[in-house]
């Protein structure tokens, strides 16, 4: 077993700048006699024999595999100080993996999640934090042969992911927030919205929607901030209590202060405040109770195929989704992005028009050196699993499809977003939002089935939003030349690096900030000593 300092701290790799505010973070001690005693009774053991740490995550929790003297295994999740309200957080995680679990027991189609063996969700018991002891999948991540696998097994494994959030997206609930387990004296309310949903009934006694557990509402400071987090009865009322958190979080000294956030001036501040008033103004417009757009709806915060659980090798069809951490009840049109790891920005292959086309190959593609044959097969195996996905969500979720056609899509998916970090990115990314609403007013007014003509409320001068679409492209740019960076360092956006490459990485990045040219690049550095983190603001 390892040392118990190693339990508790971050030791799968290390940042190259801000490290020792994430070591602190990401540090968690607990009573590990204690949660050996619990685990062992709840595996019907005499000892453990083995603590593995097998994951991180974003440092917002510690994964364990533990092994015990009966042959069994576990997994055992523990969240790190990163996470907000984590007693909320742990009730909700696991109320949601439940639910999840039983709710399409009978459905091929969902890749479920583990089932929960024994929980806490505050440190008033004696491990002295919250977990979650599950049972262990077997299994690699997706992420691990999905630029390897071909064929049908990369069918398999599109289709897979493809069909879990079709059947996540299938039930219609009857507020936005997050689903916890009722207690015996709750008020009795329906979990669904109309009366379809009334075989359902036992999914209701056990099950209420409560506040959202989705972290960007209880991170850092805004935690402390009295607000209203739901449950919400709309959409309306969920971006209007977005608004009303940024609003009082303008005049909070711990949010304006916080020395991770360069994105902010005191400058700022009044011009905030009027593009919070532009989205108040905006609300009766924007938010229709049309199931198209707004209808509650089960949002997993994590498809990323380090989340999906394979076989080691054959077919590399999913069968376990094993983080929920913040899942939360939201608005449709918030539910249904494509996964990243699905997406492709046609930086090699331009994707035909006709998606019936095949992508073709180079036409000098037999001349090209080895390597570079390599990276074309790699990016057009890539770009044919993306133009897959798109035809598959084309023909089985046309509602999904069609949303994604809305010239302002993105607007609407990412308002309540941008609103809720306009004091950690700064104005600019709201100021594109509202912008692209102002652009695009008649097929806003179209989808809310509102009277054509109608003026819009969003009164950018042409000079301002001349200025918008200027600093978006240098924006663009740099965040261009940060991935590139990232890449080429081969670290996380907030410098993380596994410990056997950190040396290496440190070295590298050295190199590259002497030939950083600020003005050339469209910024500063990325990693230094007090740098942003969307992990820290």
């Amino acid at each position: 077993m390892p040392a118990h300092s190693e339990l508790f701290a971050h030791t799968s790799g290390r940042w190259l700048c801000n490290e020792e505010i994430f070591k602190k973070l990401t540090y968690r001690r607990f009573n590990v006699e204690a949660m050996e005693k619990i685990a062992c009774a709840t595996l019907d053991a005499q000892r453990c024999t083995k603590w593995e740490k097998v994951g991180e995550g974003c440092s917002f929790n510690k994964v364990f595999l533990l092994t015990f003297d009966n042959d069994r295994k576990a997994g055992l999740r523990i969240p790190n100080q990163l996470v907000g309200n984590v007693e909320s957080t742990t009730a909700s995680e696991v109320a949601t993996m439940e639910y999840a679990l039983y709710r399409h027991e009978s459905c091929p189609t969902l890749i479920k999640p583990p089932k929960v063996l024994r929980w806490e969700s505050s440190s008033q018991n004696p491990t002295e934090t919250p977990f979650i002891l599950h049972e262990y999948i077997e299994g690699v991540t997706l992420s691990s042969r999905w630029r390897s696998i071909e064929g049908d097994s990369a069918g398999r494994a599109l289709i897979g992911v493809f069909w879990a959030e079709m059947t996540l997206t299938y039930d219609s609930f009857a507020k936005h927030g997050s689903l916890y387990f009722r207690d015996p004296s709750d008020k009795h309310e329906s979990l669904y919205a109309g009366d379809k949903h009334d075989e359902l009934s036992e999914f209701s006694r056990r099950y209420k929607i409560g506040p959202t557990a989705d972290p960007l509402w209880w991170r850092g400071a805004y935690g402390a901030l009295d607000t209203n987090r739901g449950p919400w009865p709309d959409m309306k009322t969920m971006i209007k209590s977005a608004i009303d958190l940024q609003l009082m979080a303008l005049t909070d000294i711990a949010v304006l202060q916080n020395p991770y956030n360069h994105n902010t001036t005191k400058s700022d501040i009044p011009v905030l405040h009027r593009l919070l008033d532009m989205c108040t103004s905006l609300l009766d417009f924007i938010t229709p109770e049309a199931p198209l757009v707004a209808c509650p709806t089960l949002n997993h915060p994590d498809l990323s195929f380090n989340n999906f659980i394979v076989p080691p090798d054959g077919l590399s069809m999913p069968h376990g989704l094993v983080d929920w951490q913040g899942a939360s009840i939201q608005p449709y049109i918030n539910c249904v992005g494509m996964p990243n790891d699905v997406a492709y920005d046609e930086s090699y292959f331009k994707l035909p028009a006709n998606r019936e086309d095949d992508v073709p190959w180079p036409v000098n593609f037999d001349s090209m050196p080895p390597d570079e044959q390599e990276f074309v097969t790699l990016h057009r195996r890539l770009a044919l699993r993306h133009k897959s996905y798109i035809n598959l969500t084309q023909r089985f979720m046309p509602d999904r499809f069609s949303l994604w056609a809305l010239p302002h899509a993105s607007a609407l998916t990412n308002l309540t977003q941008d609103i809720l970090r306009c004091i950690a990115d700064g104005p600019q990314p709201l100021r594109e939002n509202l912008l692209l609403f102002k652009n695009n007013w008649e097929y806003v007014l179209k989808l809310s089935s509102m009277e054509t003509g109608l003026p819009c409320p969003i009164d950018f001068s042409e000079a301002q939003e001349v200025d918008i679409q200027q600093k978006k492209e240098k924006r663009d740019a740099y965040d261009r030349n940060v991935a590139i960076l990232l890449e080429d360092i081969n670290c996380a956006e907030d410098g993380w690096v596994r410990n056997e490459r950190y040396e290496q990485a440190r070295t590298r990045m050295e190199e590259l900030r002497e030939e950083w040219n600020e003005e050339k690049m469209g910024g500063p550095f990325p990693l230094y000593e007090g740098a942003w983190s969307s992990n820290l603001v």
